[in-house]
Formats: structure tokens, sequence, C-alpha cells
């Protein structure tokens, strides 16, 4: 399988079945794995990698062509947040101007990959639960 094994996995068996649950359809689906922008080619909702300026983001060549502008910086107004790099597949890189106020205007109040850490942080207390449990 190779570098399609991971894609796949995510996308097709786990990305796609949770969208199609979704009662409500949100704004944007966002995610911190970028593999995961892929996803958007086969839902009909922005999907928005985010993390926090400053940390390494890679893509393959056939993920982002040359000259592919679809990023952009989004500032806390508020000054309390680390700014946050928001990317959107580059074949959708016109979904990114409707978000960009939307996101600007949450992020004063809230940090955006706030949710993505306390999952993270549930996850590894899981983890460790399970090894005192063995």
């Amino acid at each position: 399988y190779g570098k399609s094994l991971v894609p796949h996995v995510a996308i097709d068996l786990m990305g796609i079945p949770l969208v199609k649950s979704l009662r409500e359809k949100p704004l944007a689906l966002f995610v911190r794995d970028p593999q995961l922008l892929g996803l958007r080619t086969t839902v009909d909702l922005p999907v928005v990698h985010l993390r926090r300026q400053g940390e390494s983001f890679e893509l393959s060549s056939e993920d982002k062509p040359q000259g592919a502008e679809n990023s952009f910086v989004i500032e806390s107004l508020s000054g309390q947040f680390q700014p946050v790099i928001a990317t959107t597949h580059w074949k959708y890189e016109s979904e990114l101007d409707p978000l960009r106020a939307e996101l600007s205007s949450f992020f004063a109040e809230a940090d955006l990959l706030e949710p993505f850490e306390r999952l993270a942080n549930a996850l590894k207390e899981i983890a460790h639960q399970k090894q005192l449990e063995a």
C-alpha cells in the first residue's frame, strides 16, 4: 500500500463515514493532519488544515502543485493565542476568503487548536490508563 494506506484509512474508511453521519452541516471541517485535505475532493464541505505558525508542514507535489497559494495566517485579535495557519486543498483555494472572517472572529475569543490538543491529551490519558490495567 505504501503512501496510499494512511489516506485511504483516514479518508475512505473514517472521514467519509463521519461526514455522512453529521446531522447538521458545519461551516467547515477542521483537521490537524494535512493528508486529510484530500477529504475535500469527496465531501461537499470546505476542509481546512490548521497548524500553529512555525510548525513544520509538508505536502507532496501531487497534493499541492507549484505556485498554488492556498494558505493564510490568522492572527488572534485579542493577542491571547499564537498565530495559526489555515490551509485548504489546492483545488478549493477560493473557499479561503469566506472562511477568513469567520475564523478570525472566532480566534479572537478561543484558540482554534485547543480542541485538537484536548483530544490528544484525552487519548494519551486513555492509553496510560490501559497500561495501568494491563
